[in-house]
């Protein structure tokens, strides 16, 4: 179902709800309303959450015009793990390995997300989404 979130603390309490979900539903994603076009087909935006909340980290992606990003933990870079997976309404979405960062930064990339008029978060580190 979608919902509105139109303050920080409406955004803390969609990623609580979010953490509360069965593995099979602990990714969503984000638009910007005033940025839908109502003649186009399509948003040209995509930002999405996910949550892994036995593990305490998240993983961002944002996709525009500019390109596709996910969120980049540096201090991971030299992991084994091929692709790490959240899923959207059981349907699964692969990240690239080191895309894994910490809940808080997820929770304060989304509200900036939202304040910045849906431009991507210059509070976490991004890599471009090479899968």
């Amino acid at each position: 179902n979608p919902e509105i979130l139109a303050s920080p603390e409406d955004v803390d309490a969609f990623i609580d709800r979010l953490l509360a979900q069965p593995v099979d539903n602990n990714l969503a994603s984000l638009y910007l309303v005033e940025r839908l076009n109502p003649d186009e087909r399509f948003p040209d935006h995509q930002f999405q959450a996910g949550v892994d909340k036995d593990r305490e980290v998240g993983v961002l992606r944002y996709h525009s015009a500019d390109g596709e990003f996910v969120s980049f933990a540096p201090w991971d870079a030299d992991s084994e793990e091929l692709v790490v997976a959240y899923n959207l309404m059981g349907t699964a979405d692969e990240f690239p390995p080191a895309s894994e960062i910490p809940l808080d930064h997820v929770r304060h990339a989304v509200k900036e997300f939202l304040a910045s008029g849906g431009q991507r978060p210059q509070s976490v580190q991004w890599q471009e989404d090479s899968l």
